[in-house]
């Protein structure tokens, strides 16, 4: 098998991509992330990158997807546990910064008991920093039967929904109007969002199956990914 760097900074084997990377270079730091594909499944990432959604506008970097494999197609025994070995390997071979050692991996008991790493561990879980950065997106969603041909309008800025418009001819303005006030505010895809949708439903019978439609719509799609 051939395996090579592109020109993008991919690592391919016989022109099949297996890793990609993409880094962050500040004054004070460098950011560096990357994904292998040791035995991923592959049909589901091709769905992750390349998503039909028609009605979805955003200004983001749109995903190239290329042709994929995985490690354990070429090196059948390869496994995670020795690929990060060899990673840890080669990224601290003789790196010193500051006159320092380079720390390959943070132990869970340091990260309990100093509040530095409990501060920066606590922001980076948070929905903040994980969904906030989010580019701003506009998506336009279409019912199916047996529903009333409608259509769903949202903004969503910094990960949150911001306008949350749906059809008269699917729900009364009034309900539409008070299902927006819940939603707005809310982060794209969160169970948060997922509970405020049903207790409208819940409040408002008479247009629940609508409404549980449009859960699905705002939920579902993030969820399942």
């Amino acid at each position: 098998a051939c395996v090579m760097a592109t020109d993008r900074h991919d690592l391919v084997i016989d022109s099949c991509k297996v890793a990609g990377s993409a880094f962050m270079l500040t004054s004070r730091a460098a950011l560096q992330h990357w994904t292998m594909l040791i035995r991923a499944d592959l049909a589901r990432v091709h769905d992750a990158l390349v998503p039909a959604r028609p009605g979805l506008v955003t200004k983001a970097v749109a995903s190239r997807p290329s042709p994929t494999t995985n490690i354990a197609c070429h090196a059948p025994a390869a496994t995670h546990e020795q690929y990060v070995a060899a990673l840890l390997g080669i990224l601290t071979e003789a790196e010193v910064i500051d006159g320092e050692p380079v720390v390959a991996s943070v132990d869970q008991k340091l990260a309990a008991h100093e509040p530095r790493f409990r501060e920066l561990l606590g922001r980076h879980r948070h929905a903040d920093w994980v969904l906030g950065r989010t580019p701003p997106f506009t998506e336009r969603l279409e019912t199916c039967s047996p529903l009333p041909k409608a259509v769903v309008t949202i903004a969503v800025k910094q990960g949150k929904i911001e306008v949350l418009e749906i059809d008269a001819n699917l729900v009364p303005r009034a309900v539409a109007a008070e299902v927006a006030q819940a939603a707005c505010g809310c982060y794209y895809g969160s169970p948060e969002l997922a509970a405020a949708l049903q207790a409208d439903a819940t409040h408002h019978p008479g247009v629940a199956p609508a409404l549980t439609a449009v859960r699905q719509m705002l939920y579902l799609p993030l969820a399942e990914l």
